[in-house]
């Protein structure tokens, strides 16, 4: 092998490892009108919008290029945090099955984590199937908590290019600093069930320890105000005397 061609190799390689392990950052975009939540992203609001694209595999094929293109878009506005997302595939091989809240089936996923702190230590994940079903959980350094459940918006929409997903996010489903941080941490995942197929945003290795530390980065949100963290869920008793 010659030297040139070595040489050349090399600097492939450097490049390749450079641009797996730089932290991947998005924008978000402040709106004034906050998009309906139908799962299409044909509203004024979503055009012209910085992507978060070219998602890697964490499995089966740790490091390389997802086998299905995905684009998200992120808004945010005083109350809450928007994502429209499109997964691209042939909408006959996106496998979508109803389940429970916070139940995992085989079904193609679009999932978010926020780490509003970007310390690596705590971030709330955001999950909806292909079929509509909502998962969410809080993600720390000892693991993900399924049990914990936050009151937010998704819908669906399986498209002739692909399936289509909106979430809205209010603040109070997340925990902030008493100052926001200029900078989040943000990392995207998407499962593809029939190529036993995984792939996030930010490149996460496999032979490193920890998925939170291996977030990207989100911009942009500023002057927004660390809401009360209430929410109310519909709920209704009857009782009965004979």
């Amino acid at each position: 092998m010659s030297r040139f061609l070595l040489l050349l190799l090399t600097i492939t390689f450097s490049l390749l490892v450079f641009s797996q392990n730089a932290k991947k950052e998005i924008i978000a975009t402040r709106c004034s009108n906050a998009p309906h939540i139908d799962g299409t992203l044909n509203q004024e609001v979503w055009q012209n919008l910085p992507l978060a694209t070219d998602f890697i595999q964490y499995e089966p094929a740790n490091g390389q290029p997802s086998t299905q293109k995905t684009e998200v878009k992120i808004l945010f506005d005083d109350a809450a945090i928007y994502i429209g997302a499109v997964m691209y595939d042939n909408p006959d091989s996106i496998l979508k099955y109803l389940s429970k809240r916070d139940e995992f089936l085989i079904t193609d996923m679009l999932g978010i984590y926020i780490d509003p702190f970007n310390d690596a230590q705590n971030a709330f994940g955001f999950f909806v199937t292909s079929a509509g079903v909502q998962i969410d959980a809080k993600s720390t350094t000892f693991g993900e908590d399924f049990g914990w459940d936050a009151v937010w918006k998704s819908a669906v929409q399986i498209e002739d290019f692909g399936w289509v997903v909106e979430m809205e996010i209010p603040y109070s489903a997340l925990r902030f600093p008493k100052t926001i941080a200029r900078e989040w941490g943000l990392n995207m995942f998407r499962k593809i069930n029939r190529h036993r197929e995984t792939s996030t945003w930010n490149y996460v290795d496999i032979s490193q320890d920890g998925f939170n530390q291996q977030a990207g980065i989100l911009k942009g949100i500023e002057n927004v105000e660390s809401p009360v963290r209430l929410a109310f869920v519909p709920y209704t008793s009857a009782y009965l005397e004979k």
